[in-house]
């Protein structure tokens, strides 16, 4: 399996074929000797050999085929096929003198196709016209030259004579075609995108039309606004832009309906406190602090109701506010509830502990507290290990000082700059998250494109599920692990392309095609929202952009800029569960490794996306250039606080330049209307080893994405396994460096401080571990903060460990961009 950066590198366990019978939605469901039938696995070998192809004449793998013969050009071929007529004379009287690659014509064989391409291989100068008892069409001279060889209006266009509609005004041409100045309606441009148009133009429905300009301050007409030098269909941006008791919803302000919630969620900065992710139901403060919780609403279906008041409570330690601030008062337990409808939350439990100079308190991912975790001061561990409250005490010396912690099943976390004085005492909380090394979440869905406005012939969809934070924003976090699918499209031979889990993909004229149709999206553990892009679209444009490329980076590039078209879906409130990985016995990723560990995708859940609204929403997006940039991907969505990150806009461009794009995208919905808006821009290169992101936020739904200069590229990331130790150069502007190492033992995550030169780092060896065995592959990251979070003096780190808004469990909600560079395994 292929992943495309290191920080999905894992380890697992193996397991047993499933069963002939057992549900499936595409073939990759069965095992390998097996093909999915009518929802159901059924064997190879259970086909007759006489009963024909299982799924017709053509055909795209060769078990498509009956026995004896093989899948080439998109045709069963071998003695059967022989058989069924030859075409070795070109005379004949019907389609079945000429064999399953040609068809009759006037008494002669000619060559099947489905474009002009195919035709200039197999016949040279003829064109590829239809055949009214055939999808496919058959190669044939050229009907004309000129346009007087044809009937009265019709024109002469490409060796066939056309048809076209005198016009004197826009309105006898219909939505897709305007009046040309000769009188003739002519068809609009096609388009994905509003770049796909000439200036003065916007997309709309896959066609470009003409709109008022704004680019020189003109005022738009009423019910449009100006964005990016045009004026476009106006939306609503916020919720404050909506009267009183409305809610801005995809782009529009309406009163929502009064839906009584199935459940209502706390979120702390630990996840959605949910009955499957009990975990974050706990929440560590200290006397003093601040922490601002949020509410979720979810219909039967997972779905966000937007629009409803809450109403917070907190019986014990902690007060809290109507917009639920939390502050912890005195020592002791809270319980935190919040209420919708008669619809109570599951508690949150807030533990408080007095200031204590010098503790050091371990909790997990979740705010759990963490027992009998070993704690190192610069770089050699102490004696004993946390109690039942996940506290230690530490006994420190004035001055600069790292901490590292480690408990078994939790990765290893290490934290540099640490500072310590009489004056200002250090105390600190450190999460260390439960191992995900050897498990994986995720889930699997079939994609419904009954909802979806574009026309084309072949489905395109792309899905995933939300990120947890800033940091997460990568290729692997948006479109999944690699699937090498086999593809065999007549004229055009038999191909592997990397298609990403996330991608589904089929054609349906001119030839049935079914490259891909299941979902498989990694997701973080937690609850989360599973998003999903679909359309339709020129399915040989697209084969023929991304046929024989073997980089999954340069097929993604190919295919994100199509999204800009679709409509999008999403289901709220979906938990994902850790897994324990399994050996590939199946091959389900396809890349011919049995004993590969993968994720165990038949037990994740399994969900049915119906997009369905329209990216109607408009930005202009200034992209900052990438030097050395293969090519860069826009993602524009929303920062959920209870799921995380959604995707709601989605593009690339290749090249390294700077740019200004017209984007689109669909305006909050589906319960994440009021979250904070977040745009993200990443150029990468190397294969996508090297990413540079910069990332914003705003509250509403802006005009304009502006975003600063990339953060430089490292000169020097190097890892010693020998040693235990990673190096690297320094990055201007960056104001957090972080590593992540993943090896046989677990991860070990480092943070410090930024440095003026190369430094190098070296994290403790847990007993009993040998050296790198955390490190067999490593992500750095220098980060850039927010105002908020990265303060003029010199305690950030303090500030880190020092709990409130600004934990580190939660320092990626505050970053506004990173370099990325990921060193391989050796």
């Amino acid at each position: 399996m292929r992943i495309l950066l290191s920080s999905f590198l894992l380890a697992g366990l193996a397991a047993c074929n499933p069963s002939v019978g057992a549900p499936c939605v595409a073939d990759t469901d069965c095992a390998s000797n097996q093909f999915c039938q009518d929802g159901a696995c059924a064997e190879i070998a259970d086909t007759p050999a006489d009963a024909g192809p299982v799924r017709g004449d053509e055909c795209f793998r060769d078990f498509d085929c009956p026995a004896g013969q093989q899948c080439s050009n998109g045709f069963c071929e071998g003695e059967s096929a022989a058989d069924a007529g030859a075409g070795g004379d070109d005379e004949c009287a019907n389609d079945e003198d000429c064999g399953r690659t040609r068809g009759c014509y006037e008494g002669t064989c000619r060559s099947r196709c489905f474009n002009d391409s195919v035709c200039e291989r197999q016949d040279p100068g003829t064109i590829c016209m239809d055949d009214p008892n055939n999808r496919l069409g058959l190669c044939l001279p050229p009907e004309c030259e000129r346009a007087d060889e044809c009937p009265t209006n019709h024109d002469c266009n490409g060796g066939r004579c056309e048809e076209y509609t005198p016009c004197d005004n826009d309105g006898q041409c219909g939505a897709q075609a305007f009046c040309n100045d000769d009188g003739r309606c002519q068809d609009r441009e096609d388009c994905l995108r509003d770049a796909d148009c000439e200036d003065g133009q916007t997309c709309n429905d896959g066609f470009c039309y003409d709109v008022p300009s704004c680019a020189e301050g003109e005022n738009c007409p009423d019910g449009t606004e100006c964005v990016g030098g045009n004026c476009v269909d106006a939306i609503c941006r916020s919720n404050d832009q909506c009267a009183d008791g409305e809610v801005c919803t995809a782009g529009s302000c309406s009163r929502p309906e009064a839906i009584a919630p199935d459940k209502v969620l706390v979120v702390t900065p630990y996840g959605a406190c949910d009955s499957g992710n009990a975990g974050a139901c706990r929440l560590p403060l200290r006397v003093g602090e601040q922490v601002q919780l949020h509410a979720m609403a979810l219909d039967v279906n997972g779905v966000g109701i937007p629009g409803l008041s809450f109403a917070w409570a907190s019986q014990g330690a902690a007060n809290i506010s109507e917009a639920g601030l939390l502050t912890a008062a005195a020592a002791g337990t809270s319980l935190v509830t919040v209420t919708a409808m008669d619809v109570e939350s599951r508690p949150v439990t807030a533990t408080v502990v007095a200031a204590q100079p010098g503790r050091l308190r371990v909790v997990d991912d979740r705010g759990r507290a963490v027992a009998g975790a070993r704690v190192a001061i610069d770089g050699a561990w102490l004696e004993g290990a946390t109690g039942d409250d996940g506290s230690f005490q530490l006994a420190l010396d004035d001055g600069e000082f790292s901490v590292s912690v480690f408990a078994e099943n939790h990765d290893q976390v290490a934290v540099f700059g640490l500072q310590h004085s009489a004056a200002s005492p250090f105390e600190g909380l450190i999460a260390i998250p439960q191992t995900m090394v050897g498990r994986s979440a995720g889930y699997t869905a079939t994609v419904d494109f009954t909802g979806v406005r574009t026309q084309g012939s072949g489905d395109l969809g792309i899905s995933g599920a939300s990120l947890p934070d800033l940091l997460s924003f990568d290729l692997p976090g948006l479109v999944g692990d690699t699937f090498d699918t086999r593809v065999s499209i007549p004229g055009l031979g038999n191909q592997v392309v990397p298609i990403p889990g996330g991608i589904t993909f089929r054609a349906s004229q001119p030839i049935q095609l079914d490259v891909k149709s299941t979902v498989y999206a990694r997701g973080f553990p937690g609850v989360r929202t599973a998003w999903s892009f679909a359309g339709r679209v020129d399915a040989l444009g697209l084969i023929g952009r991304i046929q024989g490329s073997e980089d999954v980076g340069r097929v993604v590039a190919a295919i994100l800029p199509q999204v800009e078209s679709f409509d999008h879906g999403l289901i709220a409130g979906l938990n994902l569960s850790g897994m324990d990985d399994i050996i590939d016995v199946d091959d389900i990723d396809g890349d011919g490794n049995t004993t590969e560990v993968v994720a165990n995708w038949r037990r994740f859940p399994s969900r049915s996306l119906r997009p369905g609204v329209r990216q109607n929403g408009r930005t202009l997006v200034l992209v900052p250039g990438a030097e050395g940039s293969e090519f860069q991907v826009v993602v524009g969505g929303v920062l959920n606080p209870g799921t995380g990150f959604v995707p709601l806009g989605l593009t690339s461009r290749d090249g390294a330049g700077a740019q200004s794009l017209p984007f689109a995208i669909a305006p909050a919905y589906g319960g994440l209307e009021g979250a904070p808006y977040a745009f993200a821009t990443m150029a990468l290169r190397d294969q996508g080893l090297t990413t540079q992101a910069r990332v914003l936020t705003n509250s509403r739904l802006e005009v304009e994405q502006r975003f600063p200069a990339h953060l430089p590229v490292p000169t020097t990331v190097e890892r010693s396994q020998l040693n235990n130790t990673v190096t690297m150069s320094p990055v201007a502007g960056a104001h957090l460096l972080r590593f992540v190492g993943v090896g046989p033992a677990g991860r070990v995550v480092v943070y410090a401080p930024p440095a003026d030169a190369p430094v190098t780092f070296t994290p403790p060896i847990p007993v009993g571990e040998e050296a790198g065995a955390r490190l067999t592959s490593v992500t750095f990251d220098g980060i850039t903060l927010s105002p908020a979070a990265s303060p003029a003096d010199a305690g950030l780190m303090n500030r880190l460990l020092g709990g409130g808004a600004v934990v580190l469990r939660n320092v990626s909600q505050n970053a506004t961009g990173f370099v990325r560079k990921v060193i391989s395994p050796q």
